[in-house]
């Protein structure tokens, strides 16, 4: 039986060893209760290098992933700002 404490440090040596291969950095993990059991904060150069990261876990057989994007305050003012 594997204690939970050993799969949150196997589950994080994964995501590292994922994005290492990818040029990818992890901002933040947090681990949730509900309908995800954790939320990993990636930035990426592109969206090609954050979905190889996606694929790679995905391909593991145990996680499954969902991605969103996310846009800071000023980000979202320069998308709104085009629609001037």
């Amino acid at each position: 039986m594997t204690l939970p404490n050993e799969w949150v440090k196997t589950f994080h040596n994964v995501v590292y060893w994922a994005v290492e291969r990818h040029d990818v950095v992890v901002k933040n993990i947090y681990w949730t209760h509900g309908l995800y059991d954790g939320i990993i904060i990636l930035e990426a150069p592109d969206a090609e290098a954050a979905m190889s990261v996606f694929l790679h876990l995905d391909s593991l057989g145990n996680v499954r992933t969902h991605s969103f994007q996310a846009f800071s305050k000023e980000e979202m003012g320069e998308i709104l700002a085009r629609f001037e």
